[in-house]
């Protein structure tokens, strides 16, 4: 009962000095859009976004490396290149 009190006694304070509880997570910044191309044909097949980095400090090209898709013209899932069109807004 003490510790459910103590509890909402920082909310409390919290909620009055303004400041946001818990505290919000680190802004990762804009996200950069990529054409994914197959691999084998060069088809367009779509495109994807990706942080620079994500929260556990991976870049997006290890991501990619295990990015599969389906190519109409190969008719299966294809490993893809990815190319870097532009910085979403």
């Amino acid at each position: 009962m003490a510790v459910f009190s103590l509890y909402c006694l920082l909310l409390f304070l919290a909620s009055c000095l303004g400041d946001q509880y818990p505290p919000p997570a680190m802004p990762r910044g804009k996200r950069t859009v990529f054409a994914v191309f197959c691999s084998e044909t060069g088809n367009r097949l779509g495109s994807a976004r990706f942080h620079k980095q994500d929260k556990k400090g991976r870049a997006w090209k290890e991501h990619a490396q295990k990015l599969v898709k389906y190519c109409p013209a190969c008719r299966k899932r294809m490993k893809v290149t990815l190319k870097e069109e532009r910085h979403s807004k």
